[in-house]
């Protein structure tokens, strides 16, 4: 009987537990200087944290043809915080300034730390009043427009 139980009780210990996560609300600064805000009003999020994908996220965005996540709740935010200072300034920000859309940047890592990322992997999150209720882990462009067109 012991045995059984043990057993059973090491099966549940396999199975994939989900736990809503809750997030702080956070105000960022986009490519102009204008505050976009990470609070209870923004039901999807779109983060990035690495070059690779950026370049994703701005390619899809660009098929979708979306210029303002506001309008449908959401939120772009891309953690710029690995790129050297110098870059940043003298190449990243001249090219961002002409994107046709706003994207919440963390220009120190700190303000996205407690969001769920995957090594070469775009974030893709649901959100309810802060807490997130759905979690993807992308690496195709398509799969960023399918999901900004899920959320307009």
């Amino acid at each position: 009987m012991i045995k059984r139980v043990l057993i059973g009780f090491g099966f549940l210990l396999m199975l994939p537990v989900a736990f809503a996560q809750s997030i702080q609300a956070v105000t960022f600064e986009d490519q102009h200087g204008e505050v976009i805000s990470l609070d209870s009003t923004v039901t999807w999020a779109i983060f990035s944290h690495h070059n690779k994908g950026a370049k994703m996220t701005k390619e899809a965005i660009d098929k979708v043809g979306i210029t303002d996540f506001s309008a449908y709740q959401g939120v772009y935010i891309a953690d710029i915080s690995r790129m050297p200072a110098f870059v940043t300034r003298m190449f990243a920000m001249p090219a961002m300034r002409k994107y046709e859309f706003s994207l919440a940047l963390d220009y120190e890592g700190n303000l996205t730390e407690a969001l769920p990322k995957q090594d070469e992997k775009v974030t893709l999150l649901k959100l309810d009043n802060l807490t997130i209720i759905e979690t993807q882990f992308v690496d195709t462009p398509a799969s960023i427009a399918a999901f900004i067109n899920a959320n307009r």
